[in-house]
């Protein structure tokens, strides 16, 4: 059934525990499931947006007005309509939740996102070879996963161009998946008991294998209050078919860091794996190899 704009409101109202803030009209808000999830995902736009356009300026061809977005495990589509809102070309939202999307298409009736679908879906079955996207978001799902490997691997196939996480990050130096369990019937829990959350060199690690040759660490400052002292990140893997002298401008236009350095308050973007250069062929190097012999043999 159709619904006016009226009714859209009403049945939005309806709903008395949003994960995500939406303002349906000045002082109008939607009834929130913990209130600091208002400050909490603000924050995350307005601290990341702008870093995000602008990696987009340099590694997109026609920047970020042209992008199309996958946004996975979307929930009520929040980070996804904020794309939109900024002006990029679609979206596409998946979340496992019927209810979830349901509310996405509230949303997206409501402020006529037109250039926005929502489906049901599970991307751990998701079919890379169908569709391709210039951005993907994975926003609060990593940690949830049991096959993190394979769903990255995946996602990387359909990304052209930037694939953005958020998640926890585990302290350990080493590219390891710790295991966990966690209780699904729990609220913003996962689907599976047994999943596994990430070291940031498992993450980088994943990235790579997908394609991702230049991976990015976003240190905002000062980091959101109530996640201070968490192991939460922001990560950017990039593609870079863009061209060495735009990956270049992006770095300078960014201050790319090679460290990260906790005494400086101020935030900070590090390079967590850079574009690698060409490894030369291998036949190359047997050359090499049996004429730096022949030189030794000589000399003997």
């Amino acid at each position: 059934m159709n619904m006016d704009k009226q009714q859209l409101k009403s049945e939005i109202l309806k709903i008395k525990d949003w994960r995500h803030p939406y303002e349906l009209e000045p002082g109008v808000h939607v009834k929130l499931f913990r209130d600091w999830h208002q400050d909490w995902h603000t924050w995350r736009i307005e601290t990341l947006m702008p870093t995000i356009q602008t990696i987009a300026k340099h590694v997109i061809p026609d920047g970020f007005q042209s992008a199309s977005v996958l946004d996975t495990g979307c929930w009520d589509g929040f980070y996804g309509f904020e794309f939109i809102k900024k002006g990029a070309k679609s979206l596409k939202g998946i979340d496992l939740r019927g209810e979830a999307i349901r509310r996405a298409n509230l949303i997206k009736d409501y402020f006529d996102y037109s250039n926005s679908t929502f489906h049901v879906g599970n991307i751990q079955d998701i079919d890379p070879s169908k569709e391709s996207f210039d951005i993907t978001l994975l926003y609060g799902l990593l940690y949830h996963l049991s096959a993190p490997i394979d769903v990255i691997k995946k996602l990387g196939q359909m990304t052209q161009h930037m694939f953005l996480i958020n998640t926890y990050a585990d302290k350990d130096p080493r590219p390891i998946l710790i295991l966990k369990r966690e209780d699904p019937g729990k609220d913003s829990m996962g689907f599976q008991e047994l999943i596994t959350t990430p070291s940031e060199n498992a993450i980088v690690e994943m990235l790579c294998f997908a394609g991702f040759d230049i991976v990015l660490r976003d240190y905002p400052y000062p980091f959101f209050e109530k996640y201070k002292n968490s192991d939460f990140g922001f990560f950017y893997g990039i593609k870079s078919s863009a061209g060495k002298e735009n990956i270049d401008a992006l770095f300078k236009k960014l201050k790319v860091r090679d460290t990260y350095d906790p005494r400086l308050t101020k935030s900070q973007i590090v390079c967590l794996r850079p574009c690698p250069s060409q490894p030369p062929k291998s036949g190359l190097k047997k050359r090499i190899k049996s004429k730096l012999h022949h030189v030794i043999d000589e000399v003997l």
